[in-house]
C-alpha cells in the first residue's frame, strides 16, 4: 500500500495606496492664506498627505502520508507587494501657517509554517516554502560553489514541466473538474419543470448550475493569480514625495518621511522515517524594500524642514529536516536575501529658504536570522546543512542607504550645492 499526500499553498497580496495633491493644485491661497492678516487663520493650520498601508499573513500548509511506500510534500510559495505612495504634485502650491508634512507608511508581517511527514517502509518527503516580500517572486538560490536551483522545480531539469506553480494549477482544474462532475450528476437526478412552473427541484438544478459555472471560473481565476507572483509593480515602494516645480510656504515646518517596517517568522520541517527515510527542507525569503523621502520644488519655512526614509527589517527563519530508518538520507536549505534600498533625498535645483534648520536622514536597520538543522539516524545516515545569509544586493556600486542635497541647490538664498552625499 502507499499513502501519497500533497498540500500547496499559494498567497498573493498586491495593493495600492496613494494620498495625493495633484499637480497644479492651490492649497490655502484665498481665504486660508495665513500671510493675510484679515484673514484671522488660525495657529493649527496645517496641510497633512498620509497614505498607509498595513497587511499581516498568517499561512500554514501540511502534508503527511503514511503507508507501506508514505510520499508526502508541503509547498508555500507566496508574494506580498503593498506600495505606498505620498505625494505633492508637480506645480502644486501649498500655504499653511503651522506645518506642511508628507508621508508614507507601510507594515508587513508574515507567519509561515510549512511542514510535511511521511512515514511507512520507504519514507519520502519535502517541505518547501519561498516568499517575497517587497520584490519581484525569485525561488532561484546559489550554493557556495556558485551552483544554481530553483526550490520549485522538482526534477532539476528547469524545462517547467514538474513545478510548484504548474502543479498547484494542475490540482485546482481537476478539483474543479471533480466536484463540477458530481454536480452534474446531481442535476440529472432531478426532473426539469414544466415550462412555465417552478419547483423545488428546477430551483436546485438553476443553483447547481451557477456553482458549475463558478467553478469553471475559478480555474482561470487561479492561472490568473500564480501569474501575479511574477508580475512587475507600475511604481514599486513606500515613497513620499514632493515634487520639483511646486512651492511651499509655511510659519512652521516641513516634513517628508517615508517608513517600511517588515517582520517576517518562516519555519519549515520535513520527517520521513521508513527502512529508508529520504526529505529535504527548502526555506527562502527574499526581502526588498525601496523606501525613499524626496523633497524638490521651492520651499519657503520658519521651522525646521526634515527629510528622512527609515527601513527596519526583522527576520527569523529556522528550517529542519528529520530523516530516520535504515537508510537515513536528508538536506535542509535555508537562503534570506536582503536587498533593500532606503534613500532621503533634497532633489537638485531646490531651493529651500528660512528654514531654521534642515535634516536630511536615512537610517537601515536589520535584524535577520536563519538557522539550519537536520538530524538522519540509521545503519546509513547522510545529511547535508546549507543556510546563506545575504544583507545586500552584491553590488558594491549600489547605495542602500543614502541621503544626499542634489546638485544646484540653493539653501538660505545664499548658498548653492554641488551635490553633498551623507
Amino acid at each position: 500500500y502507499a499513502g501519497i499526500a500533497g498540500a500547496i499553498g499559494v498567497t498573493v497580496i498586491d495593493s495600492d495606496t496613494t494620498a495625493q495633491i495633484g499637480a497644479n493644485a492651490q492649497i490655502n491661497l484665498g481665504s486660508g492664506n495665513y500671510a493675510v492678516p484679515a484673514n484671522g487663520v488660525g495657529t493649527d493650520q496645517g496641510v497633512w498627505v498620509g497614505a498607509s498601508n498595513r497587511v499581516s499573513l498568517d499561512q500554514f500548509t501540511v502534508g503527511v502520508a503514511g503507508g507501506f511506500v508514505g510520499v508526502a510534500g508541503a509547498i508555500s510559495i507566496g508574494r506580498i507587494v503593498n506600495d505606498v505612495n505620498a505625494t505633492i504634485g508637480a506645480s502644486a502650491d501649498v500655504r499653511a501657517r503651522s506645518a506642511v508634512e508628507v508621508n508614507a507608511l507601510s507594515d508587513k508581517s508574515l507567519t509561515g509554517f510549512t511542514l510535511s511527514g511521511a512515514g511507512g517502509a520507504v519514507g519520502l518527503g519535502a517541505s518547501v516554502s519561498v516568499y517575497s516580500l517587497g520584490s519581484t517572486f525569485d525561488s532561484t538560490y546559489e550554493d557556495d560553489e556558485s551552483n544554481s536551483d530553483d526550490a520549485l522545480e522538482g526534477d532539476g531539469s528547469g524545462d517547467g514541466e514538474n513545478t510548484a506553480t504548474g502543479e498547484a494549477s494542475k490540482q485546482s482544474a481537476n478539483s474543479s473538474d471533480q466536484v463540477g462532475g458530481s454536480l452534474g450528476e446531481l442535476q440529472g437526478e432531478d426532473p426539469d419543470a414544466e415550462p412555465g412552473t417552478s419547483t423545488k427541484d428546477s430551483r436546485a438544478n438553476t443553483g447547481i448550475g451557477l456553482a458549475q459555472s463558478k467553478l469553471n471560473a475559478s480555474e482561470s481565476t487561479t492561472s490568473t493569480q500564480l501569474g501575479l507572483l511574477s508580475a512587475a509593480s507600475a511604481q514599486p515602494g513606500v515613497i513620499a514625495k514632493v515634487e520639483a516645480g511646486s512651492t511651499i510656504v509655511t510659519a512652521g515646518r516641513v516634513d517628508v518621511s517615508a517608513h517600511e517596517a517588515i517582520d517576517a517568522e518562516m519555519n519549515s520541517g520535513q520527517f520521513a522515517a521508513g527502512i529508508a527515510g529520504v526529505g529535504a527542507s527548502v526555506s527562502i525569503l527574499n526581502l526588498s524594500s525601496n523606501v525613499r523621502a524626496q523633497l524638490g520644488g521651492s520651499v519657503t519655512a520658519a521651522g525646521a524642514v526634515t527629510v528622512k526614509a527609515n527601513g527596519k527589517r526583522v527576520a527569523d527563519m529556522l528550517t529542519i529536516g528529520v530523516q530516520a530508518g535504515f537508510v537515513g538520507v536528508g538536506a535542509a536549505v535555508t537562503v534570506l536575501n536582503d536587498s533593500s534600498v532606503q534613500g532621503a533625498e533634497v532633489l537638485g535645483s531646490t531651493k529651500i529658504d528660512d528654514a531654521s534648520s534642515i535634516l536630511v536622514k536615512a537610517t537601515n536597520t536589520q535584524d535577520l536570522t536563519a538557522n539550519t538543522y537536520t538530524l538522519q539516524g540509521g545503519v546509513v545516515a547522510v545529511g547535508v546543512n546549507f543556510t546563506r545569509l545575504s544583507a545586500d544586493d552584491g553590488n558594491a556600486g549600489t547605495l542602500d542607504t543614502f541621503a544626499t542635497i542634489g546638485n544646484d541647490t540653493d539653501i538660505g538664498m545664499l548658498y548653492r550645492t554641488s551635490k553633498v552625499d551623507f
